[in-house]
């Protein structure tokens, strides 16, 4: 009777983790990014964010003297019912020419 219960806790955890490990990576891709933005080369940012987390989108937020870069993506849950969507900021200061 405890088993199933026991197998659905681990199986939760087990999501978690990785549902986790998506965010790490979301916000890294965003990290990488900011800083390949703000050297210039605006063309191979969005290629760079989908090899580092695949079906991600990226967005270029300019303030002033920081580039910021906003990494969209979701994660779907092992049975596919469930999608999170995830997504994290970074900026690094422009590149003065």
């Amino acid at each position: 009777m405890v088993l199933p219960a026991v197998i659905l806790v681990l199986a939760l955890c087990l999501s978690a983790l990785q549902l986790c490990q998506r965010q790490m990576r979301v916000q890294g891709a965003a990290a990488v990014a900011a800083r390949v933005l703000a050297r210039g080369d605006a063309a191979s940012a969005p290629r760079l964010v989908a090899s580092l987390v695949p079906g991600a989108s990226l967005a270029v937020i300019d303030r002033g003297s920081l580039v910021c870069a906003r990494v969209s993506a979701t994660a779907r849950a092992p049975t596919g019912l469930v999608s999170i969507a995830l997504a994290a900021t970074s900026c690094s200061p422009a590149s003065i020419p």
